[in-house]
């Protein structure tokens, strides 16, 4: 490879240019920041429901919220754990949405919890929508 460069000074000439302006180009439009900005795309919904066992719960409080989240168009995945004396249910939203519209599919879900809470038996707590951030770790070296 290297005697190639060597006979051809052309094609050498021509593989640092191509290098040097793909560079160029690449730190003219990458974005910089410190601390990017992440959107808050995971989450979850926990319900807590005292007393009762993991198959109750199952069947009274995760699936109605699963069913109630899954009939949004922006949920792009929804997975769930029901435990004694609660329900998760995790949510993440599509990677193709902008940052407005991660917050409105955020009240979306508040209100399609709220919608499938009609649903739930007396005694079971009030669910809570939780936003996680997902945070960027930088490294600084001197």
């Amino acid at each position: 490879m290297s005697t190639l460069f060597f006979k051809l000074p052309r094609l050498a000439i021509l593989a640092i240019l191509v290098v040097l302006i793909g560079g160029l180009g690449a730190m003219l439009t990458l974005g910089r920041q410190e601390d990017p900005t992440l959107i808050e795309r995971y989450g979850y919904v926990l319900t807590p429901f005292p007393g009762a066992d993991a198959e109750r719960i199952e069947a009274l409080i995760t699936e109605p919220v699963e069913a109630a989240l899954m009939e949004l168009p922006e949920i792009e995945d929804v997975t769930s754990t029901s435990r004694s004396g609660f329900s998760q249910v995790r949510v993440e939203i599509r990677e193709d949405l902008s940052e407005a519209e991660v917050d409105d599919t955020w009240t979306l879900i508040r209100g399609q919890v709220e919608e499938a809470r009609a649903q739930f038996p007396s005694g079971v707590g009030t669910p809570e929508v939780e936003r996680l951030y997902v945070g960027a770790a930088t490294l600084v070296v001197a």
